[in-house]
């Protein structure tokens, strides 16, 4: 049974993957969070569990389209998909990807208190 630590949300954007050997392939998450996502697609041949790799995310917002990358690990992988972990955001488009999953969701105070959360790789103060 997974311990999710964070409120995955049925969220639909168009994916690029970058792979490790700098390939890419495209989907569309199926669902989103904080720390992760499931992106449905025909996975590459060779990706395996632990590969490190980019996942860029295209979101809409009012100023236009932005282009949002998140340092990944890939965390499943199966016929209908990749499970990816979220290791770190490019900060300038770290508000647009907090906007998306905030405006997806029915309960924004949970998201907002998930989001006060230390992750689960912080230490204690």
């Amino acid at each position: 049974m997974e311990n999710r630590q964070y409120t995955r949300l049925p969220i639909e954007v168009v994916v690029q993957l970058q792979l490790p050997d700098d390939s890419h392939c495209y989907g569309e998450t199926g669902d989103l969070s904080f720390e992760g996502a499931f992106i449905a697609m025909s996975p590459p041949e060779g990706l395996q569990v632990g590969d490190g790799c980019w996942v860029e995310l295209l979101i809409k917002s009012p100023q236009g389209w932005i282009r949002t990358a998140l340092k990944s690990t890939v965390a499943h992988v199966h016929t209908g998909g990749v499970g990816v972990h979220f290791e770190e955001a490019t900060m300038q488009n770290h508000e647009a990807f907090l906007r998306l999953l905030l405006e997806g969701s029915d309960d924004m105070d949970r998201l907002l208190d998930e989001l006060g959360r230390p992750s689960r790789g912080a230490s204690a103060p």
